[in-house]
């Protein structure tokens, strides 16, 4: 007697379809090597499941994952490769993951199957920002331009998951910034001649383990060229050798750069050169900002897990570096605390090497051969160029903490006598990686500081961050005698005022003889913010005692500093030397000029002396 197979069938309702029995070799290759049941959809409900538990893994990982289940029937593929995929049915089951139920959606999840490059946008740490810069700076004509490239140009499809999708929704927009920026010529950088006019669509053939977040990798390196050519101060924070050719290495090579700082770098270079249509309301590029946000992402992620931890605090500096020159102030308080905060426990502050930690020398416990402890967070190392690089890194830090500490009344976020770093080697030897021999290495309680300069531990740099050492004395003496002190009548006339007056003075004339002028071989823009800080010192030590008639010693004093300052600027102007390329600390230096000679402006315009009036107003305009 026949079996009944009515009964075998289970029942359905309205709306659906019923389960019908597979003839043999009817499920899919997946369903059929599990020993599975299966159902003949485009995919599998066992193959949705299957993803699922993979994307769930995947992502506690941290690793990408295909978009949509891999579900392949007999027939789907010919003996020479050519794929027959019928459309798949869109009710994807996994949680979080959705394939778009429009067939060009479908199109690009199949094309993403099939290359390995999809992204799930909302498990990206990052994506907000990505998309918040999306809504608010690209253009319709960028925002077009990534329709015509497609999105396999960036590595970032629409959104995978279904609260991603809305997501994009409601900000307005559905496309990554970055493959607007990478599927063409890059907005607000010139093409390079280096990278031809055909280039290869971005990820065609990327690397394994490349940020998609991140430029192609020849734009990327026409970026990263541009920062040490362009930003002042680069060749003093990173060794620029070693870091192009770390930048040639594959991406999941340990001595790779950090994204962080990589995206620290796109912003900042991103500012030198001409803005292509890519600005916020407030004239701020969207890929600087875009990459700014990256970076401080990213560079938060590294310091929780503990690695990539001096790298940190590099893209903090190049980061602040952006800040100020966008005029992001109070992200830019906030960076440059953040950053000489995160130097004091990794041991920056401090002169520490692998012998220190054994002879009880600074860095390690006094008094302790065998020492058991040691108060830093990084391994002590015998490289001399990391080393080096460690060094410079503290004391770039320091000095955007001391800038920042000079442009306001507020206390600073480390106090000199807590630092034993030594300065910087000179920059030839930083370069060349070597340790000059014979060489003595100052320190802030080094006595002599200001005054004594050894030719073969002094360069530019290296008096710079002196004067802002110097600087750094005034701004306490004004901050804590302020505190202490309600009446500032007599502050002129107490010892630490003359002192730190005769401190000017005295580094002033100190200067080795190949050094007293910044513009005798071309311009060097570092000696001469070296030799403009100390003339900032003393109008931030002179003003707050100056007389309302400007007729006292301290008005007089600031005018004749305010003067040597426009001198320069004169001299500066005289030159073919590109002013985009100084750092953006000379526009806090001509501020407090400008400052100086208004309140003279007003005086004299009461006194109705127009001739003079006219010369102060030219130099204002100057500065202007």
């Amino acid at each position: 007697m026949p079996k009944d197979t009515s009964s075998s069938i289970p029942h359905h309702t309205h709306g659906q379809q019923p389960v019908i029995p597979l003839k043999r070799n009817q499920a899919c290759r997946q369903c059929r090597k599990r020993k599975m049941k299966c159902d003949a959809q485009r995919p599998c409900r066992g193959c949705v499941r299957s993803h699922g538990t993979i994307v769930a893994n995947l992502v506690k990982a941290g690793q990408p994952f295909p978009p949509v289940p891999e579900c392949t029937y007999d027939g789907d593929y010919d003996e020479d490769g050519e794929v027959h995929l019928p459309p798949q049915v869109a009710h994807v089951g996994a949680p979080g993951n959705a394939i778009a139920q429009n067939p060009e959606a479908s199109h690009h999840h199949d094309h993403h199957d099939r290359t390995g490059h999809g992204s799930p946008h909302h498990e990206d740490p990052t994506h907000q920002i990505r998309a918040g810069v999306a809504a608010t700076t690209i253009s319709p004509r960028h925002q077009h331009a990534h329709h015509t490239h497609g999105f396999h140009s960036s590595g970032l499809s629409t959104s995978v998951g279904s609260s991603g999708a809305h997501r994009s929704d409601s900000l307005g927009a559905s496309v990554s910034p970055v493959s607007a920026f990478s599927s063409g010529p890059m907005p607000g950088m010139e093409q390079s001649p280096e990278l031809g006019q055909n280039s290869v669509p971005l990820f065609d053939a990327m690397p394994s383990g490349y940020s998609t977040d991140l430029p192609s990798p020849e734009v990327l390196l026409h970026l990263v060229q541009t920062f040490f050519q362009c930003q002042m101060f680069a060749s003093t924070l990173l060794h620029r050798s070693s870091f192009l050719s770390r930048l040639q290495l594959p991406p999941s090579h340990l001595q790779y750069p950090s994204n962080a700082l990589l995206h620290a770098i796109c912003a900042d270079a991103s500012l030198y050169g001409v803005q292509g249509g890519t600005t916020g309301p407030n004239g701020i590029s969207g890929f600087g900002a875009m990459h700014a946000g990256l970076c401080m992402a990213k560079a938060l992620e590294d310091a929780s897990m503990g690695k990539r931890l001096l790298e940190t605090v590099q893209a903090f500096i190049v980061m602040s570096w952006w800040q100020h020159a966008n005029a992001r102030w109070s992200e830019l308080w906030i960076s440059t605390g953040l950053t000489i905060r995160y130097c004091i426990p990794l041991g920056l502050s401090k002169s520490i090497t692998f012998d220190d930690m054994f002879s009880g020398a600074v860095g390690g416990v006094s008094g302790h051969s065998t020492n058991w402890k040691v108060d830093t967070i990084m391994q002590p190392t015998t490289d001399s160029t990391e080393v080096e690089l460690r060094r410079r890194a503290f004391w770039h830090a320091y000095m955007l903490d001391r800038v920042q500490g000079a442009a306001t009344a507020w206390p600073m976020a480390i106090d000199d006598l807590d630092i034993g770093q030594e300065l910087p080697l000179v920059q030839g030897a930083f370069d060349a990686g070597v340790l000059p021999p014979d060489v003595q290495l100052q320190r802030l309680s080094s006595p002599g500081l200001l005054t004594t300069h050894a030719l073969n531990a002094t360069d530019s740099f290296i008096l710079y961050v002196k004067s802002v050492m110097l600087m750094s004395r005034v701004s306490n003496f004004n901050v804590r005698l302020r505190t202490r002190h309600g009446h500032m009548a007599d502050l002129p006339q107490s010892p630490a005022f003359k002192t730190l007056e005769s401190q000017i003075a005295s580094f002033r004339l100190s200067f080795p003889k190949k050094f007293r002028d910044p513009f005798a071989n071309g311009v060097d823009p570092i000696l001469l913010m070296a030799h403009t800080i100390p003339l900032m010192a003393t109008i931030i030590l002179q003003e707050p005692h100056c007389s309302p008639s400007l007729e006292c010693g301290p008005s007089i004093k600031c005018l004749e500093a305010t003067r040597l300052v426009l001198d320069a600027v004169y001299r500066l102007s005289s030159t073919s030397f590109d002013f985009s390329h100084l750092t953006n600390v000379f526009t806090f230096f001509w501020t407090v000029g400008s400052k100086v000679l208004m309140r003279k402006y007003a005086k004299v315009l009461e006194a109705d002396e127009q001739a003079e009036a006219t010369l102060i107003r030219n130099e204002i305009e100057v500065f202007r």
